[in-house]
């Protein structure tokens, strides 16, 4: 690893360990310079801007999930069985993140429209399309709705959460996975 990866690597580090402590809000250039112990233009350098720094540090929790999501999606499980397997892993994932990081990416998702890159987009979409085909095999999904309706109840859905307080979401997921799994009959 060069100098230049190092810095940057050290500069993701201390942020994600920030994010751990710290809103978003709280967190300054400077103080991430300052413990990264390179300068502030280093990092814009390397980031461009906090907001692209911190989706990058965000986001890179939340990857973490992809090969999971996706030996969950190719599993025999049935359309019900597998939309509640994804949710019991996010819900796992959450866990294990302090409350405060939990909190950092659900503001940040709220928030930043660039939170997910184009990429990211594909990749769920491609996932909720194999889970609208399961659904609709096994009779779980009304066939009527096509892959575009559905996938904007989803759109609907996703930007609805992000105006109800994290935790009411997460202590209300079970409600919300039967109401909505039962609306796509």
């Amino acid at each position: 690893m060069n100098q230049s990866e190092k810095k940057r690597a050290r500069v993701l580090e201390v942020t994600e360990e920030m994010l751990q402590q710290y809103t978003i809000s709280d967190i300054t250039m400077d103080e991430i310079a300052q413990k990264a112990e390179v300068s502030k233009v280093t990092i814009f350098k390397y980031f461009e801007s906090k907001d692209k720094l911190m989706n990058r540090v965000l986001h890179g929790t939340l990857t973490e999930m992809i090969d999971d999501i996706t030996e969950i999606m190719e599993s025999e499980l049935g359309y019900e069985e597998l939309y509640q397997a994804l949710t019991a892993l996010k819900l796992s994932r959450l866990d294990r993140m302090t409350p405060l990081l939990t909190q950092n990416i659900m503001t940040q998702y709220a928030t930043n429209p660039d939170f997910f890159d184009m990429g990211s987009r594909d990749l769920q979409r491609q996932l909720a399309k194999k889970l609208f085909e399961k659904g609709r095999a096994e009779g779980k999904i009304n066939s009527q709705y096509t892959d575009e309706e559905l996938q904007m109840l989803l759109d609907v859905y996703d930007e609805g959460m992000k105006v109800v307080a994290p935790d009411f979401l997460l202590s209300h997921t079970d409600a919300l996975t039967k109401m909505f799994l039962n609306a796509l009959k």
